[in-house]
């Protein structure tokens, strides 16, 4: 499942497709835990072209964790600081 491998890609916690249909049961898939900690989420259209016509058919939904962004942050103050202590 290629959800799976979105998943694994480094600071992603979530992602899930959904199926946009007026029918019942649309098709929804998700890997991961949602979290509602410094993180971004972006939502993507699933379209089909038919004939010349784009049909949307769902939507990918992907969260990625910002812990890792603020911790090089911190890290990057950090030596920061220490490179311009007098020796």
């Amino acid at each position: 499942m290629q959800l799976n491998g979105i998943r694994r890609l480094p600071g992603i916690r979530a992602v899930e497709i959904r199926e946009v249909i007026d029918g019942p049961n649309p098709i929804h898939i998700s890997v991961g835990n949602r979290s509602a900690r410094a993180s971004i989420a972006r939502e993507y259209p699933l379209d089909y072209i038919v004939r010349g016509t784009k049909r949307p058919i769902g939507i990918l939904s992907v969260e990625a964790t910002l812990t890792e962004v603020y911790r090089h942050l911190h890290k990057t103050q950090a030596d920061s600081r220490r490179a311009s202590l007098p020796f």
